[in-house]
């Protein structure tokens, strides 16, 4: 069922739905990029078209013995009616009642990285100190999960623990905790940009350009030179263009124009992808470059 428009579920359609996401939640991804698997494609509908009845269904699911139904209650949860307000307090309890559960008893790692998911998409600030006893937890999908619970709040000790997990030995957590230091978050301090600057050395690539994206976008010059060092690597880029933008300096010129004054052509990748070409187009503007 992938209906656009949002509608009331019959009893009969949300069952089917959930049995359909329950029987495939362990599914593995399809090989097409742009398709949904059979329960990523339930849950998104259960979401899309949630409601009152929608949630009291959740809450059969997130109280079952089954761990792939209280997995997909979770899920539902956390975007219910793609809103943060429907049924926000309900939805709040309901999870923080299964996060204890969870960490009363055998505290599965699958079912606390489903949980703290859906406290990042419920963005309630309540949930991030329900969560911060998991961001060392020994797996890394857990603490990955805890990053995405804490991301976009403006929250002191959420912004603690994003700097702590941006030093994490796992480069997917370092990336996204750079990320939400970087670009979810407002406060910029000494601490934010220490942080930021530690990773600009980091030995991953996605991590060391999300560090100078997120220290770009608070105006920082010191960034200036790594900027340039990457460009001239050849790590081209939306994340790049985008620091470039936002620093809008015509020292950029030579090196985004370079290739035209060398004689040569855009990097292949840049002029086979509109987005990308888009994204240089916008740092040439932003810095007043030649670009006729």
């Amino acid at each position: 069922m992938t209906d656009e428009i949002k509608r009331s579920l019959t009893e009969s359609e949300i069952r089917d739905l959930v049995e359909t996401a329950v029987a495939h939640f362990d599914d593995p991804d399809p090989e097409d990029d742009f398709a949904l698997s059979p329960a990523c494609d339930a849950i998104t509908t259960l979401q899309r078209n949630g409601d009152q009845s929608v949630f009291d269904v959740c809450s059969v699911l997130c109280r079952s013995a089954n761990p792939r139904e209280r997995s997909v209650g979770a899920a539902i949860l956390g975007q219910l009616g793609y809103s943060l307000e429907l049924l926000r307090d309900q939805r709040f309890g309901l999870l923080k009642e299964m996060l204890e559960r969870e960490m009363s008893g055998g505290a599965d790692p699958e079912m606390l990285t489903e949980i703290c998911f859906a406290f990042g998409h419920l963005k309630d600030p309540r949930g991030i100190s329900a969560v911060v006893p998991l961001a060392r937890h020994p797996f890394s999908s857990v603490r990955f999960a805890v990053v995405y619970a804490f991301s976009a709040q403006d929250d002191p000790v959420a912004i603690t623990w994003l700097i702590e997990l941006s030093k994490d030995e796992d480069p997917h957590v370092r990336d996204w905790a750079t990320f939400a230091l970087g670009q979810e978050i407002e406060a910029d301090n000494s601490e934010i940009r220490d942080a930021l600057r530690a990773r600009l050395t980091d030995v991953d690539v996605d991590t060391r350009l999300e560090a100078i994206s997120g220290l770009a976008r608070r105006k920082d010059k010191s960034v200036i030179d790594h900027i340039i060092a990457a460009l001239e690597a050849g790590e081209v880029g939306a994340v790049i263009y985008g620091a470039v933008t936002d620093l809008a300096d015509p020292i950029f010129c030579m090196h985004l124009m370079g290739t035209k004054q060398s004689g040569q052509e855009l990097p292949k990748v840049v002029a086979e992808s509109h987005y990308l070409r888009s994204a240089w187009q916008a740092a040439v503007l932003a810095c007043g470059c030649d670009a006729t």
